[in-house]
């Protein structure tokens, strides 16, 4: 299975970005930004998972494990997460919330260890790429909901 370096991390958030329709808009946004800390105990500096954001989409699930990127605008929603969970357990558990939450499965692929998912609902659409890398599993979340 191929790692994701943070260069393919990008990309692959582009492609996501762009495969679900996204857009990325002028204009207000609501993104959070990660703090860090130091411990004089050991030296080092940790970075915290951002939170997510009031304005994020009741029915888009985030993976529980550390959020590097996450903001909504006008139109979308975007996110990036890495968790030590295996990204088959990973992806079962996507199938099984967006299910729950009414989405309609439209594309389910793998392509060199990576998995993207394609969801629609109600005119929106939600892109969800799975993929093994550097630091654990990368999920890289997109839905675009604006009309």
């Amino acid at each position: 299975m191929s790692k994701l370096s943070s260069g393919s991390l990008f990309a692959l958030t582009a492609l996501l970005l762009l495969g679900a329709g996204c857009s990325s808009s002028a204009g207000d946004t609501d993104s959070s930004t990660a703090d860090s800390t130091y411990s004089a105990d050991t030296e080092e500096t940790t970075q915290l998972s951002m939170d997510v954001p009031t304005a994020w989409p009741y029915d888009v699930p985030v993976y529980e494990g550390y959020i590097s990127d996450i903001g909504t605008d006008y139109t979308s929603a975007w996110a990036t997460i890495t968790t030590q969970d295996d990204p088959s357990m990973v992806a079962v558990w996507y199938l099984s919330e967006v299910g729950y939450k009414s989405w309609i499965n439209v594309s389910d692929s793998e392509e060199d260890g990576i998995r993207t998912m394609l969801y629609t609902k109600d005119g929106e659409s939600l892109g969800i790429a799975i993929g093994a890398g550097e630091d654990g599993t990368i999920i890289s979340i997109s839905n675009q909901y604006g009309y």
